[in-house]
């Protein structure tokens, strides 16, 4: 995007899990701030500069066990506590326009995106001030084979530059490596499955009544390790498109559709009143066979982020496929989805909640 067009904003995402289990990591770097209460506001009736609105966002959650009396239960009885968290913005940024680099605050973002035909990198540098809890410090690697480029899918059809939403899936399986200093000076390091995609368009959401994603990483029965990743976007006035991407641990693309059938179930709500699904079911034709299974969306108080518009949560995932009634391969696994309701932006209600998780910082030039 430009980053100089009112109304604009573009986020690079990453998260991760840990191979044992134990750690889930997101960082986001924001050109506008289209999550927020505030750009929102901002842009309704008026013309904001997105480099006004630049934010870094960072979480990092601790896996631990339920209490004694529920040991030996399902996996999803255990509970996330959260041990770093930031939410800032500023005023500036550096953005390159030749590659996907970004300095916002005391963080930046640092590609090698592998133009030889070589392995894709990824650095992460944060450094943040948090809410209540001092600063928290990251240096994260995200590295995938440049095998099999993943094709861009924006949703709803979308080709055009000029598009209301546009999502890219870089990078849907990284070896991941992390050095974390907490903010009260414990230091964890850890390593593991990662994801990075990229998203940018413009404000309003006039053109989504809710969205759902969620990506997860599957150990199958043959053997492979695969990737899935679903995104389904309901219109207001009706109406929904899904995709469903599936790779292999290499990256390479092995199903890739844009009107895949997925079906949602079993209605939720949480703690702000949001209303959603959590749980996706896939049905589609793939090549070589039928691909079936299903994403739940862990919900109750093992959320990772919660708002009146937005929830990131758990996620578990199965998938299967099928040809001429024999089973090709069935894989589980866990990962991380998303539920967001753009109505949900306005009022004082998400004011109140974001004012609370959010924070203005001075300066925003990038660290060098």
């Amino acid at each position: 995007m430009d980053p100089a067009r009112p109304g604009a904003y573009e986020w690079w995402y990453f998260d991760a899990l840990s191979d044992d289990g134990r750690w889930a990591l997101v960082v986001i770097f924001f050109l506008g701030s289209p999550m927020s209460p505030y750009y929102k506001a901002v842009v309704d009736g008026k013309t904001p500069d997105p480099r006004d609105w630049c934010g870094v966002f960072v979480s990092l959650h601790e896996r631990r066990p339920p209490p004694p009396a529920m040991m030996g239960g399902p996996e999803a009885d255990y509970r996330w506590r959260e041990r770093a968290y930031a939410y800032n913005l500023y005023r500036g940024g550096v953005f390159s326009a030749a590659r996907p680099e970004v300095a916002v605050g005391g963080s930046c973002l640092e590609a090698d995106v592998g133009s030889d035909g070589g392995e894709r990198c990824w650095r992460v540098c944060v450094d943040e001030p948090g809410l209540w809890r001092g600063r928290t410090r990251a240096e994260v690697t995200f590295r995938a084979a440049a095998a099999g480029m993943p094709p861009a899918l924006p949703p709803l059809g979308a080709r055009e530059p000029d598009a209301r939403h546009n999502w890219v899936c870089v990078a849907p399986r990284c070896a991941m490596n992390a050095d974390v200093a907490l903010p009260g000076g414990e230091r964890v390091a850890f390593h593991g499955a990662g994801y990075h995609d990229h998203n940018f368009g413009l404000l309003p959401f006039d053109d989504t009544r809710i969205w759902y994603w969620g990506r997860g990483h599957l150990r199958c029965d043959d053997g492979a390790l695969r990737t899935a990743v679903f995104y389904q976007v309901e219109a207001p006035g009706g109406g929904a498109q899904g995709t469903l991407l599936v790779f292999g641990e290499d990256g390479t693309p092995l199903v890739a559709s844009d009107a895949a059938q997925l079906r949602l179930s079993l209605p939720a709500r949480n703690a702000y009143g949001m209303r959603h699904r959590k749980r996706v079911e896939v049905g589609e034709q793939a090549a070589g066979g039928y691909l079936s299974g299903a994403f739940l969306l862990t919900t109750g108080r093992r959320a990772f982020s919660e708002g009146p518009f937005y929830r990131r949560l758990p996620l578990s995932l199965h998938l299967e496929q099928e040809r001429g009634g024999h089973t090709l391969w069935r894989g589980e696994g866990i990962g991380i989805g998303e539920v967001f309701r753009p109505a949900g932006l306005c009022g004082p209600v998400a004011s109140h909640a974001m004012w609370s998780r959010i924070r203005r910082r001075r300066g925003g030039g990038g660290r060098s």
